[in-house]
């Protein structure tokens, strides 16, 4: 998360779910729709990213450089984030957790 972002705080809220999503799975107290509503609105926000910059760069121009050449980069690197989210999520919604209490 970068603070100078111009949206800083739609990504400190959803690494910072995703992070209390992680440590809940480790001590197997997860209700399982938490990571399945975070997989879907990361997943859905990068379907919307992706429309927006559908052919707008090559992907090897994306991976030649760390440079912000343009707004597309930038958007294009928050797809991918979101969907590590999405993707993280889902495995660890469908790994086998303890029972919750209730």
């Amino acid at each position: 998360v970068q603070f100078n972002d111009p949206d800083p705080w739609h990504w400190i809220g959803l690494y910072g779910l995703a992070a209390l999503c992680c440590c809940l799975a480790a001590l197997g107290r997860l209700p399982r729709i938490i990571p399945v509503i975070l997989a879907l609105g990361s997943l859905g926000w990068a379907w919307v990213l992706a429309a927006q910059v559908s052919g707008a760069l090559p992907a090897w121009e994306l991976l030649a450089t760390f440079e912000m050449g343009n707004l597309a980069v930038e958007e294009i690197r928050e797809m991918v984030g979101l969907i590590l989210v999405g993707l993280w999520m889902i495995v660890i919604t469908s790994l086998p957790g303890r029972k919750l209490p209730y």
